[in-house]
């Protein structure tokens, strides 16, 4: 489960480095904010997937925390 939450940690930051450094380029060339905030919608979804993923994967680590800890075995 650590390696699954390393590589959604590091598709979020890859994301993110790459939409900041293309809205801040953008912005330079004088494009206009809605432009900008339109062209950075795939890597905002790739942030979003890697988010929704990291959240499932903490909920699947609470859930075997507490079922270790009642015995349960599955």
């Amino acid at each position: 489960m650590k390696m699954y939450t390393e590589a959604t940690i590091s598709t979020a930051e890859t994301s993110l480095t790459v939409a900041g450094l293309i809205q801040g380029s953008s912005w330079q060339a004088g494009a206009p904010f809605v432009e900008v905030v339109a062209s950075l919608r795939p890597y905002l979804v790739v942030r979003l997937v890697s988010a929704v993923l990291m959240v499932a994967s903490v909920y699947i680590f609470i859930y075997a925390i507490f079922s270790s800890l009642r015995g349960v075995r599955g």
